[in-house]
């Protein structure tokens, strides 16, 4: 595509982005460049060494037409109400396609991170009062099984079976089916729900999110506002192929797909869809995708980090990895900025990204704010730790979309913790250390106080982000997880996970030798993580419990700390 096409394109964001549907921008672009790149896809899922086939705006139209006038016969009626259709599919092109084929006629699809468990859909999917659910026999064995248990304990949704990808894309496509040209997708309803997608349930069950059609195309539309554009991390995928390893159903991924892809011109290749994400996948993506950008999770870097192999691949393919979704593991981001360029992409499921730069290759976890974004940074009482929280702001030209889900707030507290740049002459550069919920609160003596609600802290109190130190403990090679759950008079309690817990038996409480021969295993481990601990507090050998079962995890494969504390308080 040429230039002055992606000016063009960036042109109908800025025309008409606000006041449009998705569907129907969408098959504005695709009729004015129809063979542009929209996504390139693996040939074969399960043969990566085929490589990568690109498909055209044209192409992905056509399929998102076929989709919707397939879906129309099967549930027999459009929807004047917005109905909501649950979606179990895998985390490939397939969820972009019903997405907007949903949109096209009257519903909006409801899709779940893949790591969501059965208790989290059966509770989003009753949330949202879904009637229908639409998967293909095509899903993973764990995918399969939530879907029966699904149906098991919802047995008034009407299940559907969808035929896997290539279907939509087949030139043999049933005649009979015919192509839908629905006139809710020409419509000129920006406020009409979109999608729904859910928060990462770091906490507790995800909580359902309906996006609308103006908060997808207002967070993307933002970012042509901006006040210094050259600078902004996501100018180093301009033009490029760029790795997009975030799952397609979650909000990261529809904002590269739906969006920030467009504004900047480069091309989301999505990985291998079956099973979770991975180094082996993004290895696999970089081998043969011909990609040299990434967007990827820190939760791999760990496995990159260690690997040779993998760290000489991304030194001679890969100009530049962005990291989403937390924090990274200093360990691993010192590896990994040593290959290439590495800088964080920030934001969230609620207020979309945010418009950041990286100023230079050593301070590659801080994050400068342009100064289009309005937000402040608050201080946690007697700590060195921030708070970010956005006002609402009238005047503002973007980058305020939180205040269209959650109209009558005044501000959005985004519960993310920084640290300022230790360099005066950076003080506006930041750092994401970790969520409200992990602060641990090291009081006196006498007291003992763990949780977010941290306004009253007093002066004695000391503050702990314990993100750091967890990470130090988990690069064990015998260690899945570890939680850092509370502090009693300078002892600072843990929660290991040995590795392979879901498939053995962990020690049992009467077994004290195993328990002791594992803790003087990983010793050494916490030695470390003693030594960057920053309050005068240490984890000591009695204050070690091993888990007897997997941790509770949120969907982006972190221990949900509060309920690791519930479960282990007691004990």
């Amino acid at each position: 595509m040429s230039a002055n096409s992606t000016m063009s394109i960036s042109t109908l964001y800025n025309q008409f982005g606000d006041d449009t549907t998705v569907p129907r921008l969408f098959d504005v672009i695709a009729r004015n460049y129809p063979e542009h790149v929209a996504i390139s896809i693996p040939k074969d899922e399960k043969n990566p060494s085929r490589g990568w086939k690109n498909v055209t705006f044209r192409d992905l139209a056509s399929a998102i037409d076929k989709a919707a006038s397939w879906l129309l016969r099967e549930i027999g009626h459009q929807s004047e109400s917005f109905e909501t259709i649950h979606y179990m599919l895998p985390q490939d092109l397939s969820v972009i396609v019903f997405m907007l084929a949903s949109a096209k006629i009257g519903f909006k699809g409801l899709f779940c991170h893949p790591r969501c468990t059965t208790e989290a859909l059966v509770y989003i999917s009753t949330t949202m009062e879904t009637q229908y659910l639409v998967s293909t026999s095509n899903l993973m064995p764990e995918a399969r099984m939530a879907v029966e248990s699904l149906t098991s304990i919802k047995s008034e949704i009407n299940v559907i079976t969808a035929p896997p990808l290539h279907f939509w894309f087949a030139t043999d496509f049933p005649q009979q089916l015919g192509i839908l040209a629905s006139t809710k997708s020409t419509g000129n309803n920006p406020n009409d729900p979109f999608t729904v997608i859910h928060s990462s349930g770091t906490t507790g069950n995800p909580k359902a999110i309906v996006m609308t059609h103006r908060h997808l195309l207002r967070m993307a539309k933002s970012f042509l506002s901006v006040n210094n554009k050259d600078d902004l991390n996501y100018e180093r995928f301009r033009g490029k192929r760029v790795a997009l390893l975030s799952p397609v159903s979650s909000a990261a991924g529809l904002y590269f797909l739906l969006g920030l892809n467009f504004v900047y011109d480069f091309t989301s290749v999505l990985p291998p869809a079956p099973g979770p994400l991975s180094a082996d996948k993004l290895e696999q993506t970089i081998c043969y995708a011909n990609v040299t950008c990434v967007i990827a999770p820190p939760k791999i870097f760990p496995d990159i980090a260690k690997c040779s192999r993998m760290l000489a691949l991304i030194k001679s393919k890969i100009d530049s990895v962005g990291y989403i979704g937390a924090a990274c593991p200093n360990h691993a981001g010192e590896a990994i900025s040593t290959h290439t360029q590495l800088y964080p992409l920030y934001g969230s499921t609620e207020t979309g990204m945010y418009p950041l730069f990286t100023t230079v290759s050593s301070d590659w976890a801080y994050m400068k704010w342009d100064s289009s974004f309005t937000h402040q940074m608050r201080p946690i009482a007697s700590s060195n730790y921030y708070h970010l929280v956005l006002p609402r702001d009238v005047g503002a030209r973007g980058f305020q979309i939180g205040f269209e889900l959650f109209p009558s707030f005044e501000e959005w507290n985004t519960n993310d913790i920084f640290v300022r740049h230790p360099d005066p002459a950076k003080d506006d550069h930041w750092r994401y250390v970790g969520r409200m919920e992990d602060v641990i609160i090291c009081r006196a003596p006498t007291s003992n106080s763990v949780g977010p609600n941290i306004a009253s802290i007093k002066s004695r109190s000391s503050l702990l982000m314990p993100n750091e130190m967890e990470h130090m403990i988990e690069r064990h090679p015998s260690i899945a997880a570890a939680v850092i759950c509370d502090c009693e008079e300078g002892v600072l309690h843990v929660v290991i996970e040995p590795v392979g817990l879901g498939q053995t038996q962990g020690p049992r409480p009467e077994e004290a030798d195993k328990t002791q021969a594992l803790i003087a295993e990983i010793w050494s481990s916490i030695e470390q993580a003693n030594a960057i601990c920053s309050i005068p507090a240490q984890i000591h050998r009695s204050s070690i419990l091993l888990a007897l079962e997997p941790l509770p995890k949120g969907t982006k494969g972190y221990p949900q700390r509060n309920l690791v504390r519930q479960r282990y308080r007691e004990t």
